[in-house]
């Protein structure tokens, strides 16, 4: 493996870190005189998903008001590895990665959403197989989306094919459940990002359009699902002002599944504070598992040009027509950027702090453990990358076309 970092950017890094935790206090008061201005300019960045619409882009964090503590060990995710050449063997060439993930046997499964196909590497990076993308019809799909492990198994979303997809670890197809037959006013619909829970269950969270009289219901639901019967619906989200580029992030639910405990974490988008809830699916149980303050953070007006431009091109890609209609980017960032279940079973919140991406991290009774950097070296700065980190390890891919499409195998390291 490769140690990847360099020393000048591990440098930056600590005293981000030192400066995140001297500012606490003076945030705290702060935080109080932030809350008494007007939330009403608070709308939301572009997270177009579903017929030909981008994948949302979160490019958001803020400061959470934390006791210091006296651990004098920092945790880092350093890259060791990576996947992707940009020219060569095209078994190793990427389009635009749309996913990865790990399986229980260590295999990297990959999406590429370019080339409308799921691949399988080793852990140590090597090619195994690959499925392409060929069809509509039972066991095929054009538009895989999302992955999410089942064992040595997994499941994929196809969201234009309205289906959730089962394969073998080597990427023989197994069954499929459709939503194809559900009309487009139904809610919740096709899930979008899914997690199995066996081999029936999983959570699916979706957005959801359903015309009214004068008016559209819009909004975000995470449900547990039997096949493509609904079993129980955990969390419902909707606006008052229907905008069709900003009502996902407007009502958006972070959401990862633990299947060695049952446990379903998940939140509401905030950009004041956040506030992560516990559900043991099995029994039913729900309580809160975390909740914490945060000093909200204004986005620079460099920031929400890069937005606006990013919420116009992708409405363009997946209509093939500029925006008739006026949106505002949020001002602020938000709270948290996604929630993940890392080695031990150890919950995992994504921040995302001006100057680099970070996780804070708690243990199985929500006490909050450490803060954990990620290190890259200058040449892969990039300002929006998707994580996934399971028990498995940890992994990244940047979601930038300017960024060279790759899967970073990442390791954690303490000093």
């Amino acid at each position: 493996m490769r140690r990847l970092h360099t020393d000048r950017y591990l440098e930056r890094v600590k005293i981000n870190r030192r400066n995140r935790t001297i500012n606490t206090c003076s945030n705290h008061l702060k935080e109080v005189k932030e809350r008494m201005y007007s939330v009403d300019m608070r709308k939301n960045i572009l997270n177009i998903i579903g017929i030909g619409i981008s994948c949302i882009s979160i490019l958001m964090g803020c400061k959470d008001i934390n006791p210091i503590t006296d651990d004098s060990e920092d945790h880092f995710l350093i890259v060791t590895d990576s996947i992707g050449i940009e020219n060569g063997d095209d078994k190793y060439v990427f389009g635009k990665i749309r996913d990865v993930n790990y399986l229980a046997n260590g295999t990297i499964v990959t999406i590429d959403q370019s080339y409308r196909r799921i691949r399988l590497y080793s852990s140590s990076g090597l090619y195994l197989s690959e499925l392409v993308g060929n069809g509509v019809g039972p066991g095929e799909f054009n538009t895989p989306f999302f992955i999410s492990p089942l064992g040595n198994n997994f499941i994929l979303s196809a969201i234009g094919e309205s289906k959730v997809m089962y394969f073998d670890s080597t990427l023989n197809f197994l069954k499929e459940e459709s939503f194809a037959h559900m009309p487009s006013s139904f809610r919740p619909g096709c899930p979008i990002f899914i997690s199995a829970v066996d081999e029936t269950l999983f959570v699916g969270t979706n957005f959801f359009l359903r015309p009214r009289m004068e008016s559209v219901e819009a909004g975000t639901e995470l449900s547990l699902w039997n096949g493509n019967i609904l079993e129980r619906s955990y969390r419902i989200r909707t606006v008052d002002d229907f905008n069709p580029i900003t009502y996902q992030e407007d009502t958006q639910i972070f959401s990862c599944f633990d299947q060695q405990t049952g446990r379903l974490y998940w939140a509401d988008r905030q950009t004041e504070s956040y506030v992560v809830n516990c559900i043991d699916v099995a029994s039913d149980s729900e309580w809160v598992f975390i909740q914490n303050d945060c000093q909200p953070l204004l986005k620079s007006d460099s920031i929400i040009a890069y937005e606006t431009e990013k919420a116009i091109q992708a409405w363009i890609e997946g209509t093939g027509c500029s925006p008739d209609f006026d949106f505002e980017i949020d001002p602020y960032y938000a709270t948290i950027n996604g929630l993940y279940v890392g080695p031990e079973g150890r919950l995992w919140v994504r921040k995302a702090d001006l100057d680099n991406p970070y996780f804070k991290v708690y243990d199985l009774d929500g006490s909050y453990l450490f803060d954990c950097d990620v290190i890259l070296s200058d040449w892969q700065d990039c300002g929006d990358w998707v994580f996934r980190i399971t028990r498995n390890g940890f992994l990244a891919t940047p979601n930038d076309p300017a960024i060279a499409p790759k899967v970073y195998i990442l390791q954690l390291q303490v000093e």
